[in-house]
Protein backbone atom coordinates (compact mmCIF):
# COMPACT_ATOMS: atom_id res chain seq x y z
CA UNK A 1 0.00 0.00 0.00
CA UNK A 2 2.61 1.83 1.09
CA UNK A 3 4.39 1.58 -2.30
CA UNK A 4 1.22 2.53 -3.91
CA UNK A 5 1.16 5.77 -2.35
CA UNK A 6 4.90 6.86 -2.92
CA UNK A 7 4.24 5.82 -6.54
CA UNK A 8 1.14 8.17 -7.06
CA UNK A 9 2.45 10.96 -5.57
CA UNK A 10 5.94 10.62 -7.22
CA UNK A 11 3.53 10.49 -10.86
CA UNK A 12 2.01 13.83 -9.11
CA UNK A 13 5.39 15.44 -8.83
CA UNK A 14 6.75 14.35 -12.27
CA UNK A 15 3.30 16.27 -13.38
CA UNK A 16 3.49 19.17 -11.46
CA UNK A 17 7.52 19.65 -12.77
CA UNK A 18 6.49 19.14 -16.40
CA UNK A 19 4.35 21.91 -15.63
CA UNK A 20 6.34 24.60 -14.24
CA UNK A 21 8.77 23.58 -17.31
CA UNK A 22 6.10 25.08 -19.36
CA UNK A 23 7.51 29.18 -18.75
CA UNK A 24 9.26 31.17 -21.15
CA UNK A 25 11.41 34.28 -20.15
CA UNK A 26 10.43 37.24 -22.99
CA UNK A 27 14.11 38.78 -24.18
CA UNK A 28 15.31 42.38 -23.79
CA UNK A 29 15.01 43.71 -27.63
CA UNK A 30 17.31 45.12 -29.44
CA UNK A 31 16.50 49.11 -29.85
CA UNK A 32 17.95 50.83 -32.65
CA UNK A 33 17.30 54.49 -33.85
CA UNK A 34 16.53 55.18 -37.25
CA UNK A 35 16.91 58.86 -38.98
CA UNK A 36 12.70 58.67 -39.27
CA UNK A 37 12.17 56.54 -35.80
CA UNK A 38 13.18 53.46 -33.92
CA UNK A 39 13.27 49.77 -34.70
CA UNK A 40 12.38 47.32 -31.61
CA UNK A 41 13.34 43.44 -32.52
CA UNK A 42 13.76 40.33 -30.67
CA UNK A 43 14.78 36.76 -32.42
CA UNK A 44 12.45 34.18 -33.74
CA UNK A 45 11.78 31.43 -31.48
CA UNK A 46 9.36 28.34 -32.36
CA UNK A 47 5.84 29.10 -31.13
CA UNK A 48 5.52 33.34 -31.14
CA UNK A 49 2.86 34.37 -32.86
CA UNK A 50 2.32 37.87 -31.79
CA UNK A 51 4.86 40.84 -30.13
CA UNK A 52 3.40 43.91 -28.79
CA UNK A 53 5.17 46.89 -27.54
CA UNK A 54 3.75 49.58 -25.42
CA UNK A 55 6.42 52.36 -24.80
CA UNK A 56 5.98 55.83 -23.14
CA UNK A 57 8.64 58.27 -24.52
CA UNK A 58 9.81 60.74 -21.69
CA UNK A 59 11.60 64.30 -21.96
CA UNK A 60 11.38 67.66 -20.26
CA UNK A 61 8.47 69.11 -23.13
CA UNK A 62 6.10 66.22 -23.75
CA UNK A 63 5.28 62.52 -22.98
CA UNK A 64 4.57 60.70 -26.26
CA UNK A 65 3.22 57.00 -26.08
CA UNK A 66 4.09 54.62 -28.78
CA UNK A 67 1.91 51.17 -29.37
CA UNK A 68 2.94 48.55 -31.94
CA UNK A 69 2.47 44.97 -32.52
CA UNK A 70 3.26 42.25 -35.02
CA UNK A 71 2.03 39.27 -36.19
CA UNK A 72 4.42 37.99 -38.71
CA UNK A 73 8.52 37.83 -38.11
CA UNK A 74 11.26 39.26 -41.16
CA UNK A 75 13.32 35.87 -41.58
CA UNK A 76 14.19 34.72 -37.97
CA UNK A 77 13.29 38.20 -36.42
CA UNK A 78 10.47 40.43 -35.52
CA UNK A 79 10.67 43.63 -35.72
CA UNK A 80 8.39 46.48 -34.94
CA UNK A 81 9.11 49.60 -36.60
CA UNK A 82 7.92 53.35 -34.94
CA UNK A 83 7.76 56.57 -37.32
CA UNK A 84 8.33 58.60 -33.95
CA UNK A 85 11.56 60.63 -35.25
CA UNK A 86 11.64 63.15 -31.99
CA UNK A 87 14.34 61.35 -30.17
CA UNK A 88 17.03 63.49 -28.25
CA UNK A 89 19.99 63.05 -26.18
CA UNK A 90 18.65 62.36 -22.61
CA UNK A 91 15.21 61.41 -23.98
CA UNK A 92 13.69 58.02 -21.82
CA UNK A 93 11.79 55.61 -23.68
CA UNK A 94 10.08 53.57 -20.97
CA UNK A 95 8.10 50.37 -21.85
CA UNK A 96 7.18 46.82 -21.60
CA UNK A 97 6.72 43.97 -23.96
CA UNK A 98 3.91 41.31 -24.65
CA UNK A 99 4.54 38.01 -26.34
CA UNK A 100 2.17 35.58 -27.44
CA UNK A 101 4.07 31.62 -27.56
CA UNK A 102 2.16 28.29 -27.74
CA UNK A 103 -1.07 30.20 -27.41
CA UNK A 104 -0.08 31.61 -24.01
CA UNK A 105 0.84 35.22 -23.28
CA UNK A 106 4.29 36.35 -21.25
CA UNK A 107 5.36 40.31 -20.13
CA UNK A 108 8.68 41.58 -19.67
CA UNK A 109 9.23 43.72 -17.01
CA UNK A 110 8.80 47.24 -17.59
CA UNK A 111 12.59 48.68 -18.80
CA UNK A 112 13.79 52.31 -19.16
CA UNK A 113 16.24 53.05 -22.55
CA UNK A 114 18.34 56.16 -22.46
CA UNK A 115 19.01 58.35 -25.18
CA UNK A 116 22.60 58.96 -24.79
CA UNK A 117 23.56 59.90 -28.21
CA UNK A 118 21.29 60.93 -31.21
CA UNK A 119 22.02 58.01 -32.89
CA UNK A 120 22.76 55.69 -30.61
CA UNK A 121 20.37 54.57 -27.42
CA UNK A 122 21.50 52.02 -24.11
CA UNK A 123 20.02 50.42 -21.52
CA UNK A 124 19.37 52.07 -18.28
CA UNK A 125 18.77 49.58 -15.56
CA UNK A 126 16.27 50.78 -13.36
CA UNK A 127 18.40 50.77 -10.34
CA UNK A 128 20.95 53.38 -12.20
CA UNK A 129 17.86 55.69 -13.18
CA UNK A 130 16.48 55.58 -9.65
CA UNK A 131 19.74 55.87 -8.01
CA UNK A 132 20.62 59.03 -10.92
CA UNK A 133 17.31 60.65 -10.50
CA UNK A 134 17.07 60.26 -6.86
CA UNK A 135 18.04 64.09 -6.12
CA UNK A 136 16.79 65.38 -8.91
CA UNK A 137 13.55 67.62 -8.78
CA UNK A 138 12.59 67.61 -12.49
CA UNK A 139 8.80 66.08 -12.58
CA UNK A 140 9.32 64.06 -15.79
CA UNK A 141 11.90 62.16 -14.16
CA UNK A 142 9.88 61.33 -10.75
CA UNK A 143 7.01 60.25 -13.11
CA UNK A 144 9.42 57.78 -14.74
CA UNK A 145 10.29 56.90 -11.45
CA UNK A 146 6.76 56.62 -9.52
CA UNK A 147 5.35 54.80 -12.86
CA UNK A 148 8.42 52.28 -12.60
CA UNK A 149 7.51 51.48 -9.32
CA UNK A 150 4.01 51.12 -9.64
CA UNK A 151 4.31 49.23 -13.12
CA UNK A 152 7.27 46.92 -10.78
CA UNK A 153 4.21 46.30 -8.12
CA UNK A 154 1.13 45.42 -10.33
CA UNK A 155 3.45 43.07 -12.92
CA UNK A 156 5.04 41.60 -8.79
CA UNK A 157 0.66 41.06 -8.00
CA UNK A 158 0.14 39.83 -11.30
CA UNK A 159 3.23 36.99 -11.59
CA UNK A 160 1.48 36.13 -8.06
CA UNK A 161 -1.71 36.09 -9.06
CA UNK A 162 -0.42 33.52 -11.74
CA UNK A 163 0.96 31.82 -9.59
CA UNK A 164 -1.62 31.16 -6.85
CA UNK A 165 -3.96 30.32 -9.78
CA UNK A 166 -1.43 27.37 -11.24
CA UNK A 167 -1.09 26.07 -7.57
CA UNK A 168 -4.86 25.99 -6.95
CA UNK A 169 -5.27 24.69 -10.40
CA UNK A 170 -2.21 22.22 -9.48
CA UNK A 171 -3.99 21.17 -6.19
CA UNK A 172 -7.02 20.22 -7.67
CA UNK A 173 -5.25 18.31 -10.46
CA UNK A 174 -3.72 16.04 -7.25
CA UNK A 175 -6.77 16.19 -5.07
CA UNK A 176 -8.47 13.18 -7.15
CA UNK A 177 -5.34 10.88 -7.07
CA UNK A 178 -5.20 11.54 -3.41
CA UNK A 179 -8.83 11.05 -2.85
CA UNK A 180 -8.81 7.69 -4.63
CA UNK A 181 -5.75 6.39 -2.91
CA UNK A 182 -7.02 7.68 0.90
CA UNK A 183 -10.15 5.23 0.10
CA UNK A 184 -8.51 1.90 -0.89
CA UNK A 185 -6.73 2.56 2.19
CA UNK A 186 -9.93 2.08 4.04
CA UNK A 187 -11.26 -0.64 1.84
CA UNK A 188 -11.42 -4.22 3.55
CA UNK A 189 -9.45 -7.05 1.58
CA UNK A 190 -10.71 -10.70 1.46
CA UNK A 191 -8.24 -12.79 -0.02
CA UNK A 192 -7.18 -10.17 -2.10
CA UNK A 193 -10.51 -8.76 -3.32
CA UNK A 194 -11.65 -5.08 -2.12
CA UNK A 195 -15.19 -5.01 -0.57
CA UNK A 196 -16.88 -2.05 -1.15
Amino acid sequence: MICYFLQLLLLCVLQVQSNLDKTYDVPIPDINIRSNGFDVSINDEDGISLVYFYGKIMNASENEIVVMKSYEKTENTWILRSNYNNLKEGDIIYYWLYIKKNGVGYRLTPQYYKVSEPDCLTRLPAEELKENNHYQTDDYLCEITCAYEIQKIKHTLSKIKQKMNFLNKMLSDLSLPIEAAVQSFNLSYINNYAIY
